[in-house]
């Protein structure tokens, strides 16, 4: 699979941005005293087997989450929302969740500036991208060229120095101006033929004009030839890369790459800062801390989430994610603000 270690990656980040360090194994026990749980996906890839279930038929989330519910996690950092079974399996023993979406992770799909695609995909030919089931351009679209499609994790794989890029681009239109020139000249010609001895210096100088604007052509685009020979490798290649490789939003990347959108049913959505960030960008993935009402009431956890929350902004970026919008952010430091402190446990007096 392409993308595979993405979502761990985009987990680990936000355990780093906690400041929590995952248990050395489960915790069943939960103590009023006890540190914050923090379990990532990469810290259950070894205990599905442990609930019972098979490692290749539940995802990390489904894992997570179920730990979650049983007790043995304060906060489990997802990359989907809670599905209302399991929100009735946490509140069948007590527990309310609760969701903090604070960043956003996403497979950038791009291509270089010879490659030719079309501008968008369709999710279902992206899911097969990103699952290695298509090696072969013509396996996503019967219109496509039959040729090998490779992917890559790294932006200058796709192209290739600047200058060649440049030039490479002007391929085609030196092709169609070097046969228009071509025309011209070869009507010059026939003009100076049908012209008397008085004009036929004039049209002489019009014709050797056109043949030396036709030889510059002509070496143009023997260098935009040899430009694209050197840019070759990189054809067919499909960059799955992440929210730092996303393009400026007011300028064209001159390495030539070149953003694929991805039709997810509602129309072509292009990456952006803003599709990823709210969800519309097909290939987004959440970065959610989901926790607990019951966690909420313990000082460690809810100071631990305050932390995290407040330092995405900062940190998120270093991590190839985008914090979330910051009216979401400020809508999770609300949320935290409001947990209401646990009631300590009633001290038993003796009988004297």
């Amino acid at each position: 699979m392409v993308a595979a270690a993405r979502p761990a990656l985009a987990a680990l980040a936000l355990l780093a941005l906690a400041g929590c360090a995952a248990p050395d194994g489960p915790t069943t026990a939960a103590p009023p005293t006890r540190e914050a749980v923090v379990l990532a996906p990469a810290d259950l890839s070894g205990t599905a087997s442990d609930l019972g279930l098979e490692a290749h038929e539940a995802p990390q989330d489904d894992v997570g989450l179920a730990r979650l519910c049983a007790g043995e996690a304060d906060v489990v950092v997802a990359g989907r929302t809670a599905t209302a079974a399991e929100r009735e399996r946490c509140a069948s023993v007590g527990l309310d969740v609760v969701e903090l979406q604070v960043a956003a992770g996403a497979d950038v799909l791009a291509v270089g500036p010879l490659t030719d695609t079309p501008d968008c995909l369709g999710l279902a030919q992206a899911r097969a991208v990103l699952a290695g089931d298509a090696t072969r351009w013509s396996q996503l679209d019967a219109g496509l060229a039959d040729a090998p499609l490779a992917t890559t994790g790294t932006r200058t794989a796709l192209t290739g120095p600047a200058d060649d890029v440049a030039a490479a681009r002007r391929l085609p239109a030196l092709e169609t101006e070097l046969g228009d020139l071509e025309a011209q000249v070869r009507a010059g010609w026939d003009a100076w033929a049908a012209a008397d001895r008085t004009t036929r210096p004039a049209v002489r100088e019009q014709v050797d004009a056109l043949r030396t604007r036709r030889n510059q052509v002509e070496a143009d685009l023997a260098d935009a030839g040899a430009a694209r020979d050197r840019l070759a490798p990189t054809l067919g290649r499909l960059g799955v890369l992440g929210p730092a490789d996303l393009d400026p939003p007011t300028s064209r990347p001159p390495d030539g790459v070149r953003l694929l959108a991805v039709d997810g049913g509602a129309g072509c959505v292009a990456p952006d800062e803003a599709s990823v960030t709210d969800g519309r960008y097909p290939l987004t993935r959440p970065v959610l801390l989901v926790t607990t009402t019951r966690a909420l009431g313990r000082p460690a956890v809810r100071g631990r989430l305050l932390d995290a929350v407040r330092r995405v902004p900062s940190a998120a970026a270093a991590h190839d994610l985008l914090p979330a919008p910051a009216d979401r952010l400020a809508a999770a430091l609300d949320v935290l603000d409001a947990a209401t402190p646990a009631e300590p446990p009633p001290v038993e007096r003796p009988v004297w």
